[in-house]
């Protein structure tokens, strides 16, 4: 068990449909109140520079599928994350 789990320039090179399962294979490892900390590239000029990015991940996305507050989409996570902070550089 774990209390930080941190997936760096990851998600990204992911579809929707595969990410959730990703982000709970993981997040069972961690403990309880442990941290998951995504870092990722938002949409810009250069985002598909990368040939095998897939998809930009913002944060309220993020939030609606990870946080499981009632929005309206497809699918949600079987954890359920609170997001503490963003930050944008």
């Amino acid at each position: 068990q774990y209390d930080i789990i941190l997936m760096s320039h990851i998600i990204e090179h992911m579809p929707p449909q595969e990410l959730l399962g990703f982000i709970n294979l993981y997040a069972k490892h961690l403990k309880p109140n442990g941290k998951l900390v995504l870092a990722t590239p938002l949409l810009s000029h250069y985002f598909y520079d990368d040939f095998d990015h897939i998809k930009p991940y913002y944060p309220t996305g993020l939030s609606m599928i990870l946080g499981g507050d009632g929005h309206q989409v497809q699918y949600y996570s079987a954890n359920r994350f609170k997001l503490i902070d963003v930050w944008f550089r």
